[in-house]
């Protein structure tokens, strides 16, 4: 079956990076697997990373990328209350994740293996660049999905992207996707 398929995809001059194009561009994706290393998901967020304390980014980590991946994306948005908290683009494909507090610079310089990682706009305006934790305007419970995106080329995107500015940019080149939900509660 396999040299049949083989046979029928070069006689229409179909090579594997063609197949690789055509399937980003469609609704098949490899799934990521994404993970705040000491949480499940659906769990809540410690209070650490929400704007009632340090309001410092998690350590997240992903695995199972496509081999044919050469950036990542990243978004943070609550699902409660339509907000953008975190947007970051221009991440290696070498790294396995974010570590915890990312400065909140608008592109990050050191040190070296982060270098060239570009933190856009959020919903906070006037807040700057980079992570900004859950802050409930409710006492209800607020969930927090977490995006990332695997990108079969290296974009070299500007600083200053939102997120539907982001998402519009990289859609044809998504080849992965996974997310990540976690809870918080004013």
């Amino acid at each position: 079956m396999r040299s049949a398929v083989s046979l029928v995809l070069r006689r229409f001059g179909i090579t594997a990076s063609v197949l690789s194009a055509l399937l980003a561009g469609s609704a098949f994706v490899h799934k990521v697997t994404l993970e705040i290393p000491f949480m499940k998901p659906g769990s809540t967020l410690p209070k650490r990373y929400t704007k009632k304390d340090k309001n410092i980014s998690p350590p997240l980590v992903w695995s199972s990328l496509p081999n044919d991946v050469r950036e990542l994306a990243l978004i943070l948005e609550d699902i409660d209350e339509p907000r953008v908290h975190w947007v970051v683009y221009a991440i290696p494909a070498t790294l396995t994740g974010l570590r915890e507090g990312l400065p909140s610079d608008e592109v990050i310089h050191a040190p070296a293996k982060l270098s060239g990682i570009i933190q856009g706009i959020t919903d906070f305006k006037g807040e700057g660049a980079g992570y900004h934790g859950p802050d409930p305007q409710s006492d209800k419970q607020h969930q927090y999905r977490f995006t990332i995106y695997a990108l079969n080329a290296r974009l070299a995107l500007p600083p200053g992207l939102d997120k539907t500015s982001l998402l519009t940019l990289i859609q044809s080149h998504i080849i992965g996707q996974g997310e990540l939900v976690v809870t918080f509660r004013k």
